[in-house]
């Protein structure tokens, strides 16, 4: 008997969507399901939905908004890349400061599209993502070459850990926030926020929230 398995159809691949503005993700879910080689198996407004949802469903992509109610985008990237691997995540977002395309480049994240591009971008993305590539914008692009065309940038000087947290210093949260949040102790997150300053060579908060700012830092 002739074994035609190669020649079937790919089952398609499941895929969620977390964004928590609903227009935006009723656009997006559109998109999706007119294309057949995937199929929405859910779709959350926050965070913790979303992370259940996630859970429940064990999807082959996420779209997700980086800019959602607790826990943040970024923060679900790491959920998602600890305890769901196999979920390819291709991040939405407006977003584009270097120091979130470096956590997001940590964080393993597949595709990066940012919310003022065609809709036709992320249809792009998702046929590159389909076939088991990856998919970055020419803005992403050009900010990562120079990153690798600068030896003092930051990603060189700080690790994972202290760009996470530079980030939320730059976002305005304390330390006792900080450590709320990532689950360390005070004590730690005053720690690494020494070393940043001293990698940097900047003296005080003042001078870490202007460095921040030339990175182009946003809030998440």
């Amino acid at each position: 008997m002739r074994d035609d398995s190669s020649t079937r159809p790919a089952a398609p691949l499941r895929l969620v969507v977390i964004e928590d503005q609903a227009l935006f993700r009723q656009l997006t879910v559109e998109v999706v399901r007119a294309d057949p080689r995937f199929i929405v198996v859910g779709e959350a407004a926050n965070g913790s939905d979303g992370w259940e949802l996630c859970l429940r469903t064990r999807p082959d992509l996420v779209i997700l908004d980086l800019n959602i109610p607790e826990p943040d985008g970024l923060a679900l990237c790491g959920r998602l890349r600890d305890e769901l691997p196999a979920a390819r995540v291709l991040a939405v977002t407006s977003y584009t400061d270097a120091l979130t395309l470096t956590r997001l480049r940590d964080l393993g994240v597949a595709g990066y599209v940012e919310k003022d591009q065609p809709l036709d971008t992320l249809r792009q993305a998702l046929e590159a993502l389909a076939a088991g590539g990856t998919f970055h914008t020419r803005i992403v692009a050009e900010t990562r070459r120079r990153q690798q065309g600068d030896p003092h940038s930051f990603d060189k000087v700080l690790s994972s850990r202290e760009q996470e947290i530079l980030s939320l210093i730059a976002a305005g949260l304390r330390n006792r926030e900080i450590a709320e949040r990532l689950g360390l102790s005070v004590r730690t997150v005053e720690g690494h926020r020494a070393a940043i300053m001293q990698k940097l060579g900047v003296k005080n908060l003042a001078g870490l929230l202007r460095y921040a700012q030339t990175l182009g830092v946003n809030p998440h």
